[in-house]
């Protein structure tokens, strides 16, 4: 069947029903409740699924508004996901998506890393650009190597433009 997403819910491939039966109540939240799908619903009135807006580069990063006695709060998909379903023994901090895509918040796709791991697997999946691809960038590759160079050579830091 593939990802699951709110088109398949939409055209009847999954029921809120099937969701429902595998979620769990998110903790803090007894109006709420999350799926390894990473579908989060609400059972206030009747039951819905939430949708998510995207945050962070290139809105990629989906999050929920809970809210709990009156208070709204924004929380990650994924880390309700994990923080649910996903044991964490070592108590690591940050939670990675494993294909690099943050809009899979299904469980299968989550692990939880230290804030290096993290780093390190989005450089090796390409999803932190680093160099010139990067979009805050200031410097090109070419002009680094010129620097570099000139600062080799013994060019006083200060006239290295």
């Amino acid at each position: 069947m593939g990802t699951i997403t709110e088109n398949s819910v939409n055209s009847g491939e999954i029921s809120l029903e099937t969701i429902l039966s595998e979620a769990l109540e998110i903790e803090g939240y007894p109006d709420y409740r999350v799926s390894p799908q990473g579908f989060v619903v609400s059972l206030k009135k009747a039951p819905r699924i939430l949708k998510s807006a995207g945050c962070g580069y290139g809105k990629r990063y989906q999050f929920v508004g809970l809210c709990s006695n009156g208070r709204p709060k924004a929380h990650y998909v994924h880390r309700l996901v994990a923080s649910a379903f996903l044991p964490n023994p070592e108590g690591k901090p940050e939670v990675n998506h494993i294909d690099g895509d943050p809009r899979n918040n299904a469980v299968s796709n989550l692990e939880w890393v230290t804030a290096s791991e993290n780093s390190a697997h989005a450089y090796a999946t390409g999803a932190s650009p680093k160099g010139a691809a990067c979009p805050w960038a200031k410097l090109s590759e070419a002009q680094v190597t010129r620097a570099c160079t000139l600062l080799q050579e013994g060019v006083p830091l200060r006239k290295v433009e």
